[in-house]
C-alpha cells in the first residue's frame, strides 16, 4: 500500500496531536493528582519525588503514543477544518487578484478612448 504525501501529513497531524494532548493535558492531570495526594511510601523523600516525577513521564508519553485518543481527534478534526477553510479562502483571494483579459463584446473593436479611428 503506497501512502500520499496527503496520508503522511494526516499521520503526522494525529501524532503531534497526541503528544499535545497527552503533555498538556494528561500531564497536568498526573501532576495535580499527585500534589493533591499523599503518598506516604514516596512523597516526601528525594527519591521517591524523582521517581514519581520519571513514572508520570513515562506514562504520558505513552499516552501520546496511543492511536486514538478521543481529545486528539477532536483537535485533529478542528485543524483539519481550520485548514480547509484557509486554503478555500486563499483559493478565492488568488482567483480575485488574477487580471481579466477578456474585452467586453460591447467594447470589441473600437479604439480605445481619446484616440480616434482614422
Amino acid at each position: 500500500m503506497q501512502i500520499n504525501a496527503t496520508d503522511n501529513r494526516m499521520m503526522q497531524l494525529q501524532a503531534k496531536a497526541n503528544e499535545l494532548v497527552a503533555q498538556v493535558f494528561y500531564g497536568t492531570l498526573l501532576r495535580e493528582f499527585r500534589e493533591s495526594s499523599e503518598m506516604p511510601f514516596l512523597s516526601g523523600t528525594p527519591g521517591g519525588t524523582t521517581f514519581l516525577r520519571q513514572l508520570d513521564q513515562e506514562i504520558v508519553s505513552r499516552l501520546g503514543q496511543r492511536r486514538h485518543s478521543p481529545l486528539a481527534d477532536a483537535l485533529v478534526k478542528q485543524l483539519q477544518g481550520k485548514a480547509q477553510a484557509r486554503r478555500a479562502l486563499e483559493t478565492s483571494l488568488r482567483e480575485a487578484a488574477q487580471p481579466v483579459n477578456e474585452t467586453p463584446s460591447a467594447f470589441a473593436g473600437q479604439a480605445p478612448a481619446g484616440q480616434g479611428v482614422i
